[in-house]
Formats: C-alpha cells, sequence, structure tokens
C-alpha cells in the first residue's frame, strides 16, 4: 500500500514537473540575454520579476517536501531541519559577500 503510494505521487510530481518544465528552457534560452536584465530599472524590481517567473517550478520544490514530510519518520525531520538550517546560512553568507 505505502509502495502504491509512494509510485502515485513520483507520478503526479513527474507530472508537475513536465508542466512547469518550459521555466527552466525559457532560462536557459536567456541565460547570455543582457537585453533582459536591461529592462529591469533595480535589482528589486527583477528579484520580484524572478520570483513570479519561476513560481512553477518553486510549487514543484513546495509540493515534493510537503508530500515527502507527510510520509517521512522523526530522524527525517531532523535532517530536514538541520538542511534548512545549513542552506539559510549559506544564503546569508553568498550574501553578505555581495
Amino acid at each position: 500500500m505505502a509502495n502504491q503510494l509512494n509510485t502515485m505521487i513520483s507520478k503526479k510530481l513527474w507530472e508537475e514537473f513536465e508542466e512547469a518544465k518550459w521555466v527552466l528552457v525559457e532560462l536557459k534560452r536567456v541565460k547570455n540575454d543582457y537585453g533582459l536584465l536591461a529592462r529591469f530599472k533595480t535589482g528589486h524590481e527583477f528579484v520580484e520579476w524572478f520570483k513570479s517567473f519561476i513560481s512553477p517550478i518553486l510549487r514543484v520544490n513546495y509540493n515534493t517536501g510537503a508530500y515527502w514530510i507527510k510520509n517521512t519518520d522523526i530522524r527525517g525531520i531532523v535532517l530536514w531541519t538541520k538542511q534548512g538550517a545549513w542552506n539559510e546560512w549559506a544564503a546569508n553568507s553568498v550574501l553578505s559577500r555581495a
């Protein structure tokens, strides 16, 4: 039963990813397009656009995490919390050097 549920969840997540994959294709297409960046007057304007643009990918990531957290054990939650803390530290470290 659990294996069947995991298979169903995997299929659903894969379908969600396939629907959102266009975002990654488009980002790859414009990766060297400095004209795109020139459209934005401020860094904040770019970040707001970027968050909106990649929201389909963020939704897939969120759903993946949500399905996982509902089916994990205590050890998994502890590891997830440690990883989250490390991710926050790493992001802050990069931002502090910018």
